[in-house]
């Protein structure tokens, strides 16, 4: 198999490989054990087999390291969007906002059935309030919605977390 199929071939392992990479970062970060060390298995199995052919061939076909470098490229984009569209896990949100229009907003987040722990803080001119919320992923684009809308010019911060333990 050295015609063309070898090209889609190399690119199509690339891109499945670095997806998974993706997400198994962050699978990590979300403490899943057992699925990321399978995850693992897998991907060194196919990183050495892919490589051994790619460098096999290094010197009368270049064009499979660029294609290998090319997968590699579109499998870590397309691994980025399969996270943020999956939501998978929990974050912090850091929310810093005037106290003027902080009131209202910790109405409106609770309104919705979200957990906030309002801080009080000193900014350089003003009082503020610093919102931490825990939230799981899927739900931080409606939420954030929610921020703007009630103060545009809130600061927010995202921090993705594990839950060690307690719930609210």
């Amino acid at each position: 198999m050295e015609g063309f199929e070898i090209y889609i071939i190399i690119f199509s392992v690339q891109i499945f490989r670095y997806a998974l990479t993706t997400l198994r970062f962050a699978l990590m970060a979300r403490g899943e054990k057992i699925v990321n060390t399978m995850i693992s298995f897998v991907l060194s199995i196919s990183y050495i087999l892919l490589v051994a052919k790619v460098f096999a061939n290094l010197t009368t076909d270049p064009w499979q390291a660029v294609t290998y470098v090319l997968g590699s490229v579109v499998g870590t984009y397309i691994g980025m969007v399969f996270d943020e569209v999956s939501g998978l896990g929990q974050d912090i949100l850091t929310v810093i906002v005037d106290i003027e229009k902080g009131n209202k907003l910790i109405d409106d987040i609770r309104k919705k059935g979200y957990a906030v722990t309002v801080v009080e803080g000193k900014g350089i001119k003003d009082d503020r309030y610093v919102l931490l919320i825990a939230i799981n992923r899927k739900k931080e684009k409606k939420l954030m919605k929610t921020i703007l809308k009630d103060d545009e010019t809130a600061v927010v911060l995202r921090e993705s977390v594990t839950t060690v333990g307690g719930y609210y």
